[in-house]
């Protein structure tokens, strides 16, 4: 569908909501498959109050905000108490499931006769506003049952193996009515909660799931926090499962995988991403008034599938480069920084515009020579601030400058003004992280040690003129670049991260080691690889397919690479699928481990064997020859049947619609699991618009299976 199409829709549809009541079943809207991990958007967010640096937990650009990932599931199905949550989620609500579980409490469903639900005690305050909203509401006469049998909250568990945990393992979800607001892969909104009734959730920092731009959860409320409403503070984190420790536990070494030369380019080590974890974010300029930003996610590995890319326009180079979230939109904004002798100028590129809208915040400060700027949150108000440190003689003037401000205007008023007595002989670099987890930004300096080598001194914010730690870091240091405290492993405490001059990134933990787990596993599947390289400037033969958008997802997610290698230009999208296409599109989906089984005979030396002994070492294939089953016929078309058994496997769908819906699969061996996956929505027939036909038999073509991965993906 062309934008004009789409854009002509979404207007036709808009005007239509105005025709009909609120509480009608509602049409098709345009199908624009929104995902979190999705960031080439164009439109502008709409706008919501100011949530903070914390990422703003939105479970979709539909919402306002940038989508936020949760942690990866390490186990299947419901989760344990002893479940570890990482990543600033567990800052939030819980180290564990259960410390989630005991900081519940009971919410009482508006209009539902008493029905309670558990919620985080975080969260209530939102939640009792929203109950007052509707309290007024009900004043007036406007009444919206809520049936507790059909309503539910905290439900600790994964979404699906691989997949994230769900919203509801926090307490910061609920389901409402899910009897009459269905679920929906086919983004058709069917909902009969009025529009007050949503906008009394909306307007207190909650995502509906009606407001999801591709897949359609009118049931689904999700908080986005991290500022409970009433609250002028972002909540403390809860403390870590871990203690701390000297950074001598190198955990990581990667090499993040950038087109051209790594020297001479700002690069940013910060969650660029959504997901807690740190990235590698890199600004080049390209030509008069133009850039690239790059950002190599650590949920890839680092690897070329990893990088998120988007053009800069309007562009002017400055004397340093940022990445920081100073607008509260969940997401780093790109900063670059002029005019620091005359009076300091932020130029922001903002996150919340897709990068497209662009502010300059003249600040009137005057930057020292040789000072360093930084930007992070000094009071927890969920804003970032700017900090000035320069070398004196009593060691460092660290100045900071508030995030407070109206439209254009930030980092004018002076919040801090003190020395701190850490000895800088020389080069100094400075980081900005909480080391004491409290919750406020901690000064961290890099300098050369007295004898040799390098240290970090740490001051903690609430006492900048007291050096609270002295720390020897590893030799790598001498020759990096750059450096940068995060959270590598998610249990709280910071890391070390070294992007040296070589373009290498290494990380040593600051803490004991989690026991049980891999330091990456709850942002990354261990063993990631991305495969062949992908082509970078996507497929020239799928513009005017109706897959379209289920292919560019299909390649952001670096599921497909192309049909033509090595040039990879080519999708191929009405050609049919092989077995062992499908395999590796299924192992890339699901990042599937590696296995030593060797299942079949006859994909010995094939470019998908490795695919094909992962796919069944978790039992999604059995082979193609019962009963022996030795057989995985490699080069043979996927039918939709065969499909069909393939994704139920893949995505353990079980849930069957209790009428027949297809008229041609009677008797066959795949019935039960083509009924299973169009209950799911992810097919919906092969005839429209009557759609009583599957077409078991008929070979899948690779943009069918773009649109059948995608819709599988987003089960919830």
């Amino acid at each position: 569908m062309s934008r004009y199409r789409s854009w002509l829709l979404l207007l036709l549809t808009a005007t239509l909501a105005l025709l009909i009541s609120p509480v009608a079943v509602q049409g098709a809207e345009p199908d624009i498959h929104d995902h979190p991990e999705h960031p080439d958007r164009s439109e502008p967010l709409q706008t919501q109050p100011e949530v903070g640096s914390v990422p703003a937990m939105s479970e979709s650009w539909g919402c306002g905000r940038p989508g936020f990932y949760m942690p990866l599931a390490e186990e299947e199905g419901y989760l344990s108490d002893g479940y570890l949550v990482r990543g600033p989620i567990g800052a939030l609500f819980g180290r564990t499931i259960g410390d989630v579980r005991a900081n519940l409490v009971e919410w009482e469903l508006p209009s539902s006769g008493g029905a309670t639900e558990w919620v985080h005690e975080r969260v209530k305050p939102s939640l009792d506003r929203v109950t007052r909203a509707l309290a007024n509401h009900a004043r007036n006469g406007d009444v919206y049952e809520i049936r507790g049998e059909y309503s539910w909250g905290f439900a600790p568990r994964a979404i699906r193996a691989g997949g994230s945990i769900s919203f509801h393992s926090f307490g910061t979800a609920l389901d409402i009515n899910a009897d009459t607001n269905p679920y929906r892969t086919d983004g058709r909104l069917i909902t009969d909660m009025p529009q007050w009734f949503v906008e009394s959730f909306r307007n207190h920092g909650f995502c509906w799931g009606g407001d999801w731009e591709s897949t359609k959860d009118t049931m689904h409320y999700s908080y986005m926090g991290p500022i409970p409403g009433g609250l002028a503070q972002i909540p403390a984190p809860y403390e870590p499962l871990t203690a701390p420790a000297d950074f001598r536990d190198h955990v990581a070494s990667v090499d993040p995988t950038f087109d051209g030369p790594t020297d001479g380019n700002p690069h940013v080590i910060a969650d660029g991403s959504g997901d807690g974890a740190a990235d590698v974010v890199r600004v080049t300029q390209t030509g008069p008034g133009t850039a690239a930003l790059e950002i190599a996610r650590s949920r890839a590995n680092f690897e070329h599938c990893s990088v998120w890319y988007w053009d800069l326009k309007g562009f002017k180079p400055g004397s340093a480069a940022d990445f920081a979230d100073i607008t509260a939109s969940g997401r780093g904004d790109v900063l670059t920084l002029r005019g620091r002798n005359t009076g300091l100028v932020v130029r922001a590129h903002h996150a919340s515009s897709n990068y497209e809208e662009v502010t300059e915040y003249r600040t009137g400060v005057t930057i020292p020579p040789g000072a360093e700027v930084k930007f992070a949150d000094i009071n927890r108000d969920g804003r970032d601030d700017m900090w000035v440190i320069n070398r004196v003689d009593q060691g460092l003037r660290v100045r900071v400058f508030s995030g407070k401000g109206g439209p254009g205007v930030k980092f004018t008023q002076k919040i801090r003004d003190t020395v701190s007595p850490i000895p800088v002989g020389g080069e100094f670099d400075v980081a900005l992280g909480d080391h004491d987890v409290d919750g406020y930004a901690d000064l961290w300096v890099l300098t050369p040690g007295p004898n040799g080598g390098t240290r970090i001194r740490i001051a903690h914010n609430g006492a900048l003129s007291t050096v609270a730690a002295n720390l020897a870091v590893p030799a790598q240091f001498n020759g990096a670049d750059s450096f940068a405290v995060e959270d590598y492993d998610g249990d709280g405490r910071l890391d070390l991260y070294r992007y040296g001059s070589d373009g290498g990134l290494d990380v040593w933990l600051g803490n004991t080691r989690l026991s049980g787990v891999t330091p990456e596993g709850w942002f990354m599947t261990p063993g990631f690889t991305c495969g062949e390289e992908p082509s970078p400037e996507g497929f020239s033969d799928t513009g005017d397919s109706v897959f379209y958008e289920d292919i560019e997802w299909l390649a952001r997610e670096g599921i497909t690479l192309g049909c033509n290698p090595p040039e990879n230009s080519l999708f191929c999208p009405d050609a049919a699928v092989t077995r062992g296409q499908m395999a590796a599109f299924l192992v890339r989906a699901l990042h599937l481990p590696s296995t030593a089984e060797n299942r079949f005979v006859d994909d010995e030396g094939s470019v998908f064997e490795e695919d094909i002994n992962r796919l069944a070492a978790v039992g999604i294939t059995l082979g193609c020859n019962p009963p022996a089953n030795d057989l995985f016929c490699v080069d043979n078309p996927v039918t939709r049947g065969q499909m069909a058994s393939f994704l139920v496997r893949a995505y353990e769908l079980t849930e069957s619609a209790p009428e027949d819906m297809f008229r041609d699969d009677n008797g066959l061996v795949y019935e039960d699991d083509i009924e299973r996956l169009a209950t799911g929505a992810v097919t919906y027939g092969c005839n429209p618009p009557a759609n009583d036909l599957f077409c078991p038999m008929d070979p899948v073509t690779r943009g069918q299976m773009a649109a059948f991965l995608h819709r599988a993906t987003e089960l919830p």
